[in-house]
């Protein structure tokens, strides 16, 4: 899990883009665990899935945990829709208090 930690903090901080979207942070992490955007290129979808179900790319649940662990940990990992969500949150919270 340490090797992914490491591996999805470097994908944060070279692609902010990522902190916001986690399908565009899987299918980075996937193309990096393939060898990279060309070598992913080269292969099948047929033969992506069947390394998928043989567990040769981490869990997009895994990569998910990870990615919102690194964030509460260091508030500059967080993409641009964290403050949004806090205050959303908020919202909700003290609207369930009130029914």
């Amino acid at each position: 899990m340490k090797d992914i930690k490491e591996q999805v903090k470097t994908l944060l901080i070279k692609h902010p883009e990522l902190r916001d979207d986690d399908f565009k942070l899987i299918a980075t992490l996937y193309s990096v665990q393939s060898g990279g955007w060309n070598a992913l290129k080269n292969i099948s979808a047929f033969d992506f899935l069947i390394n998928f179900a043989n567990h040769k790319y981490t869990s997009f649940e895994s990569i998910t945990r990870v990615r919102r662990k690194l964030q509460e940990e260091d508030e500059n990992l967080r993409g641009a829709k964290y403050l949004e969500r806090q205050l959303l949150e908020k919202k909700v919270r003290k609207e369930i208090k009130t029914l």
